[in-house]
């Protein structure tokens, strides 16, 4: 009997260091309704990140502390044990192993509770990479360091809203009708319990042509430091116009977030040039910047399609949203726009990606924003509008204290 497959987060490592093992006389693995009995002569091995499964000496699956449920270890019999799966982690699975004794079951649960109590817990998402025809798509390859950083930049951001902090920036759509004035410790629960009771949705990076206008985005580690002024005349370029964009299925198990490959590659490419001797942190922040406010203001779309009421309020329906504060967030019918809404409450404005060159030998990528126009009077000072056209822009370099501390291994092409 062939042992089962499992999905690219449980997958067995290379190598391993063995804590402690245990026999077993028997298991099993239960996936949705299939159960599977697994095969060999079968050890469980204790490592320190991870149960390990092995069968003749061959590790076949593991199950990662930080993917562990709270209440994961269940006794159904005094040799037998059930290690719950998680109702958020994709491919995951429950494990029904007999042990030769009692006493090997308690050494086990002694063991298991010391080793996971200092470890957090973490979610992650299925990320894709299309191919350019649309037709096919391949997990991203990890074993690669740029997109190791970039798939643990994205479970940062989801292991924030889930288990850490982040829950408060989405939570003003908690409510059908948004409550954009001071969200509840209520509303911020709602959010965390979303995360925690469903699947996220997967990341797909892929060529973006159909999307017609571009959305700014920001940064969620701002630093508390003013904003440096640069005229536009500064600014070369857009770097990447279309960011991102969400699939709307109102069924969360086929809701994905669709991420512009130019981004990705532009990110895989200031992380490679980032790497000693280069070190260009302040365009490798930028990007990461971009990367993690494009995730939430997708995410932001995300919740309000899995809702029962799926369609965004209109302005005069949500709570304080017809504030001119939320001019910059309406799109046709007077409705709100959920991802700029986020935008705007979090990080108080709109943010874009440019270029900026240097001598027109080198280039820097930056965020920059524009400063919301000014509300219309019924007697318009013209003084105030006669310079807009050459308006400068405000601009955020980001710094390194600041910002995601990048791996600093050898350099690796997309």
């Amino acid at each position: 009997m062939a042992n089962p497959k499992v999905g690219p987060f449980f997958q067995p490592p290379a190598e391993f260091k063995t804590l402690n093992v245990f026999p077993l006389v028997s298991a099993s693995s239960r996936f949705n309704k299939e159960i599977c009995q697994l095969s060999g002569a079968l050890t469980l091995i204790l490592t320190p990140e991870a149960i390990l499964i092995l069968s003749n000496s061959t590790p076949i699956v593991q199950k990662p502390f930080c993917l562990l449920p709270d209440d994961f270890f269940e006794y159904f019999h005094p040799k037998w044990v059930h290690i719950a799966k998680r109702s958020n982690v994709y491919d995951d699975f429950k494990l029904y192993l007999n042990f030769e004794s009692e006493t090997q079951v308690l050494k086990l649960e002694e063991q298991l509770k010391s080793l996971t109590s200092s470890v957090a817990r973490r979610l992650y998402t299925k990320i894709y990479l299309a191919d350019h025809n649309k037709t096919t798509a391949r997990l991203l390859d990890t074993s690669l360091s740029s997109h190791r950083s970039l798939f643990t930049l994205i479970s940062d951001v989801l292991t924030a809203l889930a288990y850490g902090n982040g829950a408060p920036i989405l939570a003003p759509l908690a409510f059908v009708h948004w409550s954009l004035e001071t969200p509840t410790a209520y509303a911020t629960k709602l959010i965390q319990d979303q995360f925690l009771a469903r699947l996220p949705p997967i990341i797909v990076m892929e060529k973006i042509w159909l999307l017609s206008t571009a959305t700014a985005r920001a940064f969620r580690e701002i630093p508390d430091r003013p904003l440096k002024p640069h005229n536009i005349s500064d600014v070369s370029d857009v770097a990447v116009k279309n960011f991102g964009y969400d699939s709307g299925s109102h069924d969360p198990s086929k809701h994905c977030i669709y991420f512009n490959d130019s981004l990705i590659q532009l990110f895989v490419d200031v992380y490679n040039a980032n790497l000693p001797p280069h070190n260009h942190q302040s365009s490798f922040f930028a990007v990461v910047a971009v990367l993690k406010i494009t995730l939430i203001h997708e995410l932001a779309h995300f919740f309000v399609a899995v809702k029962s009421d799926n369609r965004t309020p209109p302005r005069t329906y949500a709570e304080g949203g017809s504030k001119s504060f939320f001019n910059t967030c309406v799109v046709e019918e007077d409705r709100l726009e959920a991802g700029l809404v986020v935008e705007k409450m979090w990080l108080q404005r709109h943010y874009r990606l440019a270029y900026k060159y240097h001598d027109g030998k080198e280039s820097e990528l930056f965020l920059y924003y524009k400063p919301d126009p000014p509300e219309p009077s019924t007697t318009p000072d013209h003084d105030v509008f006669a310079g807009a056209n050459n308006r400068t822009l405000a601009v955020f370099e980001p710094c390194a204290e600041n910002a995601l501390q990048s791996e600093t291994e050898s350099s690796d092409q997309a």
